[in-house]
């Protein structure tokens, strides 16, 4: 009975990551082959009519949008398939440019929206509505003031979202397709959920107490320490979920951190001698030096790999 249960398991996923791979195709091609999809997925998502047409207008677009984040407690960004890159800045204000073009069939070209609503501000590219078909080459620049010490939240469906340095102290990250890049986030607290895109983070502990959630379906994940995890008697938790992307942790020698792995086919590798707890056909635990990090991994068919940096 498990046989079967693991087979069809194996069935879906499959089935899932050749839907997937379509579905990024149809984002990222220009191709007159994967206008159309890419065209009603993207009505689908901005819940505008879709219909067959050329792409007759071209628009040149060039918008800066800014504000103050003075008693701002949450910032928001939102954008369909432009690539997003966040800068720090001295500023007190936080800017947004988004420039590239915009292709359609209507007559209208997208704009970026501003809204505030008690402390929470918001910047989203908008199309026009009723438009019939478009498609676009846009990136948008966010720059963030260093004093911002809130929560920041990017979405995206097949942009890559790119940082060097992030600063505020907690962070969330929604992307179907796209690729996240931070070199380091100095955290307490980062959510990020994907479908397809990898994510490659470096991530710095400035709190006793830190939460890392990571949920994908087949997007491989890279987390790099650059401080020990666990150090000084800090108790950060990382929880990564993932169907058939694989999990690569790297982190320096004296971390200490108990480690709990789930899985129906993959395999756990670590380059830290550790004290196995327990294991088992689908599940095994052990702990680094005191334990004091928690690592829990849950998996289908995706690779669990522990390295010292």
């Amino acid at each position: 009975m498990k046989k079967w249960i693991i087979l069809i398991v194996i069935v879906v996923i499959l089935m899932f990551v050749m839907a997937s791979g379509l579905a990024l195709a149809a984002l990222k091609s220009d191709s007159a082959f994967f206008r159309i999809p890419r065209e009603m997925i993207q009505s689908l998502l901005s819940g505008e009519k879709f219909s067959f047409g050329l792409l007759t207008n071209t628009f040149d677009i060039d918008e800066i949008s800014s504000d103050s984040v003075k008693g701002i407690n949450r910032i928001e960004i939102l954008t369909v398939s432009s690539d997003i890159t966040i800068h720090l800045t001295d500023s007190s204000d936080i800017e947004v440019a988004l420039k590239g073009v915009f292709r359609t069939t209507g007559n209208k070209p997208v704009r970026l929206e501003k809204s505030k609503k008690g402390s929470a501000l918001s910047f989203k590219v908008e199309y026009p509505k009723g438009r019939i078909n478009s498609s676009s080459d846009m990136k948008m620049d966010v720059y963030l003031p260093k004093s911002y010490e809130n929560t920041l939240k990017v979405t995206t469906v097949s942009g890559d979202i790119m940082a060097k340095e992030l600063l505020n102290e907690a962070n969330i990250f929604d992307s179907v397709s796209g690729n996240i890049k931070i070199d380091k986030i100095l955290f307490s607290d980062v959510k990020a959920t994907m479908v397809s895109g990898d994510a490659i983070i470096g991530l710095e502990t400035v709190r006793e107490k830190a939460v890392l959630d990571i949920n994908s379906v087949s997007g491989n994940i890279r987390l790099d320490f650059a401080k020990p995890l666990g150090a000084n008697k800090n108790k950060e938790d990382i929880k990564v979920e993932t169907v058939s992307g694989h999990v690569d942790i790297y982190l320096p020698d004296n971390s200490s951190f108990t480690v709990k792995y789930e899985s129906t086919s993959g395999k756990l590798s670590s380059d830290f001698p550790m004290t196995i707890e327990s294991t088992g056909k689908f599940s095994s635990s052990g702990t680094v030096n005191q334990g004091n990090g928690q690592i829990k991994v849950q998996t289908v068919s995706g690779k669990l790999s522990l390295y010292k940096n």
